[in-house]
């Protein structure tokens, strides 16, 4: 198995990870939207920062589903994409400190930082574009 096979493995691979870390996000986004109702009794403040949590995890889930389609095409998809990726780790990893440390936060902290890192990976193999069309 020469070089070229085993980088085009490597990378088919790495796609397959990306789409079961986004399919999970995704799920986890839905349920995380969907126990809203029964978790918070009122409406307020607290329950749309709640929904809009969940509502996060499933917008950047589908950039990254664009972004696995069409970053060969689209450099400001591709930067967007990580930039959006790196952002939204950080900040689940301070809510996760500065809020209070529970099992599911860690869970969530740990899907987006495979995010970020698949999203990397791919971007590092997929062919890069030439300046700005």
């Amino acid at each position: 198995m020469g070089p070229e096979v085993r980088g085009q493995k490597a990378t088919e691979g790495m796609a397959l990870f990306h789409k079961v870390v986004v399919t999970l996000i995704i799920v986890l986004s839905v349920v995380h939207i969907s126990v809203t109702p029964t978790v918070f009794k009122e409406f307020g403040i607290r329950e749309v920062d709640f929904v809009c949590r969940g509502l996060t995890g499933m917008f950047l889930a589908f950039l990254n589903i664009a972004f696995r389609r069409h970053q060969a095409k689209d450099a400001l998809l591709r930067w967007l994409c990580l930039l959006s990726n790196a952002i939204t780790t950080l900040l689940w990893a301070l809510v996760l400190v500065a809020v209070g440390q529970s099992p599911q936060g860690y869970l969530v902290v740990a899907l987006f930082a495979a995010l970020f890192l698949g999203s990397a990976a791919i971007a590092a193999t997929k062919p890069k574009l030439e300046g700005r069309r």
